[in-house]
């Protein structure tokens, strides 16, 4: 062992590029196996999952609770558990805070696997007492004990009718009884607060009661009899829900009313309570996880194998004077064994740090945070590892060194026998996975830009700001108060922005579906919606049909068609969803044709879910402080509460531009990590080239003298030397492109908008790899080719 650390101590280059390059690997191998851990736990490691199940049509898997109490008399049913999420209004510590608050009945902690950290569920399962999550206790109590401490909840469109915490029906306080596990770790989303249905509060009884004829939906969860008759269920279960049938709704009678709990996670359709993920990006992190370690196993290998040969002189040494072939195998897997040790010491702490790092990286299709967790499978990923990567780093090279007969090696023969085939197989792997992943990185930010800078089919005015806080109350007196302000021009309501519907209807016929956005005549021109065709002139009471909508209607000036609202004109069509958005609108309605309308009228004055766009002038930071400051101010007046911003930092606030732009923040940040794990495999690249090109060169240097004796260059030796390992790098090119094709193809046509003309992509991405082949493989060239041919031949 010591003869292998002096090794490492006389070739600091070649310990270094050996050490960064497995612990950069293997620190992002330990993140991402624990996701995609955590992600598989979720569906597939929970006794009892196979027979939970999501009832109702997938694009409606929502009842009332009666009806879902009702499937209990079904025989097929063992139990059932109704849930719903939502964002309330809450009194912590005598502080009004949104909050993020999950109805259920008791029976979700036992269904969902969901375990209490402390205190007792006891008066949780009767409807006395709430539940707070881990994650909200940091939140809420970071320096105090959560439980015995009373809670206020009311949903937010209860606090405008009474003031959250006054004398009205909205104030009854429940105290904090118990503590639960991160929901992170279960299906269930992230909440702050778990309230039984059975509470005696609005918040709950509006669903559990029927109020003027209304019933809210949730959505119904039931756990199956082992072998039941999914047949027989399905008949009482239609008898039960028979109003789901509402062509209204989509439902399709005949279609499957029974979703594995285990793959709701992987469902298009949004559910409100449920984690739900992106299979694509889960594939995309295994496969790049796959590439890293790949790369990282291919690296050491290949470094470990080149220099057994500066070793082979001591390993046959060491036969001559008794050591069998078994003794040199040992010795060489045990040394690579501490080497790895090391190193994995090393990249679990660099796994640690890089965690906040990968996480506000981290796109929302990826549903669950990454970590570092020091349980068993982190044990077991660490003797995987060990064995894996340092056996095999070690067995490789000394079956090479067994395989050499001693006279061999020391007589030299080995030197002129030697081989560079298994090195050349390496690099060229590694170069091809690495331009792979430039081509995929500069796919998916081409793609980015491209949906950016897409015309949604609406001309705005500039510097436009929308704010919507979801909230039952009348904003003319902020508006108002923003009109006093010289920072702004113009304020105009409307109820919805293109890409943000809020209002949704059917035709007559229910064979069409419809977005409202209803505004004033002030918004719809800051809004800047283009007329095509007008009918009457512009005035309020009058609606806007999109080109899309006139075409199926078959409305003309003179004839409304299906439509039975007053038509101004015909605007042209824009943008209602995001981009991917129609596919969940068409899974919900499929076959049924959707267009807009835009009404124009006078609304602001108790309109439910009301906003407002400015237009503002100067600096957009300035006015985003000020707005902030203003609108809290006000809200606080009206409704005690400023808290509004917490829930409309996304979609409902800012400016116009900003906001379409955070819809692909999703692929935004996708984009970000795949280009993070495109940078380690080039860094994996160069550093396996250097190593290799510093040690070829040594080795090569007698027969550079000897060439440089007979009348060869400085030159003429770089370019010959580097000439080989460009060789290599224009085969990892030939085999990366088109499997790079195949791969952006596969990518892109998710996009029914999606980036053309992608040849410059490839042309990039060849320029890089050879530049960064060539760069890489320069100073150890160059260094071997200035040799003194008179020192080098000395030494023989």
């Amino acid at each position: 062992m010591r003869s292998y650390l002096k090794f490492l101590s006389r070739n600091k280059l070649y310990t270094v590029i050996e050490a960064v390059g497995l612990i950069v690997s293997l620190a992002f191998v330990i993140v991402i196996a624990t996701s995609v851990r955590d992600h598989l736990r979720l569906t597939h490691d929970r006794p009892g999952l196979e027979n939970l199940y999501l009832v109702g049509p997938p694009s409606v898997p929502y009842l009332c609770y009666g009806d879902m109490k009702r499937l209990e008399s079904i025989p097929e049913v063992k139990r059932t558990a109704g849930l719903n999420a939502m964002s309330a209004m809450a009194v912590v510590e005598g502080e009004k805070r949104q909050s993020a608050v999950t109805l259920a009945d008791p029976e979700i902690l036992d269904l969902m696997g969901l375990k209490l950290v402390s205190g007792s569920a006891d008066q949780f399962l009767s409807g006395v007492g709430v539940l707070i999550s881990e994650p909200a206790v940091r939140k809420y109590f970071p320096d105090s004990d959560p439980l015995g401490r009373m809670v206020t909840l009311a949903d937010r469109t209860a606090q405008t009718m009474d003031e959250v915490g006054g004398e009205g029906e909205t104030a009854v306080p429940l105290p904090i009884v118990g503590i639960t596990e991160d929901p992170g770790s279960t299906l269930l989303s992230d909440f702050d607060f778990l309230i039984s249905f059975q509470a005696q509060i609005p918040l709950a009884r509006h669903y559990v009661e029927e109020s003027d004829g209304m019933r809210l939906m949730m959505m119904p969860l039931v756990e199956l009899v082992p072998n039941a008759d999914r047949d027989a269920f399905r008949a009482k279960y239609q008898e039960i829900a028979s109003y789901l049938n509402d062509p209204m709704l989509g439902a399709d009678p005949q279609g499957e009313i029974l979703t594995p709990l285990r793959e709701v996670y992987h469902m298009s359709s949004e559910l409100t309570g449920l984690r739900q993920g992106k299979t694509l990006y889960l594939v995309v992190l295994i496969i790049l996880g796959l590439i890293l370690l790949l790369s990282a196993v291919l690296n050491y290998v290949n470094l470990n194998l080149a220099a057994s040969g500066a070793r082979a002189k001591e390993m046959a040494t060491r036969r001559l004077v008794g050591d069998d072939r078994g003794g040199v195998i040992r010795r060489s897997v045990g040394e690579s064994l501490l080497f790895t040790s090391v190193c994995f010491v090393l990249a679990t702490l660099l796994a640690v740090a890089i965690v906040p790092t990968l996480n506000s990286l981290r796109p929302p299709g990826l549903a669950i945070s990454f970590r570092v967790c020091f349980d068993g499978f982190f044990i077991l990923l660490t003797v995987v590892t060990l064995l894996g990567v340092g056996g095999l780093a070690g067995l490789i090279p000394a079956w090479f060194l067994a395989s050499w007969r001693p006279i061999d090696v020391v007589s030299g023969r080995v030197r002129r026998k030697r081989k560079m085939g298994f090195s050349r197989i390496c690099i060229v792997l590694q170069t091809t996975l690495a331009m792979l992943l430039v081509v995929m990185s500069l796919t998916v930010q081409s793609q980015l830009r491209h949906l950016q800078k897409l015309d949604i089919g609406i001309s705005p005015e500039p510097d436009l700001f929308y704010f919507n806080p979801s909230l039952s109350i009348p904003l003319d007196g902020l508006a108002d108060r923003l009109l006093a302000s010289p920072q702004v021009n113009e304020v105009g309501f409307t109820m919805a922005i293109p890409t943000h519907p809020n209002i949704m209807g059917f035709g007559s016929d229910f064979s069409y579906m419809v977005y409202s956005f209803n505004c004033d005549t002030t918004a719809f021109r800051l809004l800047g919606y283009r007329i095509k065709e007008e009918y009457e002139p512009f005035r309020p009471g009058l609606y806007y049909l999109t080109e899309e909508a006139q075409h199926f209607l078959g409305v003309s000036r003179d004839n409304p068609g299906k439509y039975e609202k007053p038509i101004g004109g015909i605007i042209e069509t824009f943008r209602t969803l995001p981009v991917n958005g129609f596919d969940r609108v068409q899974q919900m309605r499929p076959g049924m044709t959707t267009f807009c309308e835009v009404g124009i009228g006078p609304i602001g004055w108790g309109w439910y879910n009301t906003g407002i766009v400015v237009q503002t002038t100067g600096s957009r930071k300035e006015y985003k402080d000020f707005f902030r400051e203003t609108a809290q101010q006000w809200f606080m007046e009206q409704i005690g509460f400023a808290d509004v911003f917490s829930g409309s930092e996304g979609a409902c606030c800012g400016y116009l531009d900003e906001i379409i732009s955070r819809d692909y923040d999703d692929l935004a940040h996708y984009s970000s990590l795949v280009g993070i794990f495109a940078l380690i495999a080039i860094l994996l690249a160069m550093l396996g080239l250097l190593a290799m090109s510093t040690y070829y060169s040594g080795i090569n240097t007698k027969g550079i003298a000897i060439r440089k004796v007979f009348g060869g260059t400085v030159d003429s030796e770089a370019w010959r030397s580097i000439r080989n390992y460009m060789l290599w790098a224009t085969l990892a090119v030939a085999i990366a492109v088109p499997v790079g094709i195949v791969l952006v193809h596969r990518f892109l046509e998710d996009y029914p908008e999606r980036v053309s003309n992608c040849w410059w992509i490839y042309v990039v991405s060849v320029l890089l790899t050879l530049l960064i082949s060539f760069l890489s493989v320069l100073w150890q060239t160059l260094k071997a080719a200035r040799t003194n041919p008179a020192v080098e031949l000395k030494k023989e």
